[in-house]
């Protein structure tokens, strides 16, 4: 990063880029030295982040307001899948935009989604990342009842497999539990961020989501953590080496999403 970049913000960056494929909080973007001072007529903008749909329109209308183009991306996926190019990609905006992209979403994921208007891509991956958390929750809940009453944890997991709620993710995100593997992919003030979100989506259009709202209320352990935004959630099952004692009554995901 040269002299210049840093006296002038990452606008500098995007100005002289013709498509901008963005990661960053929409602050970021916003702000006297973000991205947005280097929108001009005809340059491109996909905020691959994942946020709430009014906070994504805005940031639309904005860059659009400045003859830009957008388009969203949230992604769907852990770091392992961004590696191998294995994510899935919710977009949502400027049509054209979107096929122009599709070369780099190849690149990026193994499917995409073009969901319609701005806004849905961001629903949608709530509502995804909602799913996803209170089934881990779940999940998670009946590991440590097996622990707790004597049952194999390992049997638990291949009873499971066998039936039909077999997948990839679960047994790879369980045998990582089983085996003592905590690094994470995925930190609690993340899925807290998702869930809430989540939440407040339904309760705009007056449907409940009371299994969400469950595992948020789990997750809300900062009375008695010391540091819980920076914790993997499976140390929120086991008797943690975090702390000098167990919460075994908390959220667990190693990994699976991305894009915050």
């Amino acid at each position: 990063m040269d002299s210049d970049f840093k006296s002038k913000g990452s606008w500098v960056l995007a100005g002289g880029l013709g498509y901008c494929f963005s990661l960053v909080s929409p602050q970021l973007v916003l702000g006297p030295s973000g991205v947005l001072q280097g929108i001009r007529p005809g340059k491109c903008y996909v905020d691959m982040s994942t946020v709430d749909a009014d906070t994504v329109t805005e940031l639309a209308q904005v860059i659009v307001s400045r003859g830009g183009r957008f388009l969203e991306a949230p992604v769907s996926g852990n770091q392992q899948l961004s590696n191998d190019g294995m994510l899935v990609i919710l977009a949502a905006g400027d049509r054209g935009l979107y096929e122009d992209c599709s070369s780099c979403f190849q690149a990026m994921g193994k499917t995409s989604f073009f969901l319609g208007e701005v806004g849905n891509a961001a629903k949608m991956m709530l509502i995804v990342n909602m799913v996803q958390g209170s089934f881990m929750a779940t999940i998670a809940e009946g590991l440590t009842l097996a622990q707790v009453t004597g049952q194999s944890q390992q049997t638990f997991l291949d009873i499971l497999n066998q039936g039909q709620l077999a997948s990839i993710f679960l047994d790879q995100k369980c045998q990582n539990i089983l085996q003592g593997n905590f690094k994470p992919d995925f930190y609690l003030k993340y899925i807290q961020k998702d869930l809430r979100l989540a939440i407040a989506l339904g309760d705009a259009v007056n449907h409940p989501t009371p299994m969400a709202a469950a595992a948020n209320e789990v997750t809300n352990c900062k009375t008695q953590c010391t540091s819980p935004s920076s914790l993997p959630f499976f140390s929120l099952f086991f008797p943690s080496t975090y702390f000098g004692f167990s919460l075994l009554s908390g959220l667990i995901s190693q990994g699976g999403l991305l894009g915050h």
